[in-house]
């Protein structure tokens, strides 16, 4: 998640201007022939995760889908290292948490407004477009990946050749400690910058493409400097 409206922050009156890279990214963008882009799944494709496991039928179609998706924005898998979260860490049990008690909240929101549409069609009263982006906006809003989708996922793409670590907590932490100068992070969450080890994030667009963010810049933007450890 990050911090909120980081982004948009950012970007704020020019504060910060990244720079818009490729969707499909050549090795050269990296600082070496051994450097890698570190992939934080869940932080970077949740949208294309949720649309692929609530709209195939298949649980096999959906991983094909996210693996086709995968194949087109790296051209050369080795260039790749893909981080999945695992269990939400102690430090952020409170979080997640608060992320479940809201999740309720939009279930029972999606059921009234499904209980809405029943009764408008069994009554012949006329069914509005908005009635239809009710129910779809809270179900999608209540979506949560399950083990075992992202574990067949993970097989999956092991068997095709890519690198994947899977983590006991989340993927943050993994990355941080893998990156070393001339690696690039991708991923939508802020957080990650707050890691001394991770210098440059490409921040996915839903789209194609990536906006890239420069720490330094960044927070010569804010008029603040890096502390480190």
């Amino acid at each position: 998640m990050g911090c909120l409206s980081f982004w948009r922050f950012v970007a704020a009156k020019k504060r910060y201007t990244p720079v818009y890279r490729n969707p499909h990214i050549p090795r050269t963008v990296l600082g070496g022939p051994s450097n890698k882009f570190r992939v934080d799944m869940q932080g970077s494709f949740y949208s294309a995760i949720r649309y692929a496991y609530s709209n195939f039928g298949n649980i096999d179609h959906a991983h094909a889908a996210l693996l086709k998706n995968l194949e087109n924005r790296f051209k050369d898998n080795t260039t790749a290292v893909l981080y999945f979260d695992g269990g939400p860490c102690e430090e952020k049990l409170e979080t997640q948490k608060r992320r479940q008690e809201a999740r309720v909240k939009t279930v029972e929101a999606a059921d009234h407004h499904v209980n809405t549409f029943h009764q408008l069609v069994t009554s012949g009263k006329r069914i509005r477009k908005r009635h239809f982006a009710n129910i779809h906006k809270h179900l999608s809003n209540a979506y949560r990946w399950n083990s075992t989708a992202r574990d067949g996922l993970v097989l999956l793409l092991r068997s095709k050749g890519w690198s994947v670590v899977q983590r006991d907590t989340e993927a943050d932490v993994g990355i941080a400690r893998d990156t070393v100068e001339g690696d690039i992070v991708i991923s939508g969450d802020s957080d990650l910058f707050v890691y001394e080890s991770v210098s440059v994030l490409w921040r996915p667009q839903s789209k194609a493409g990536y906006l890239e963010y420069q720490k330094t810049g960044v927070l010569s933007a804010l008029g603040l400097e890096f502390a480190g450890p």
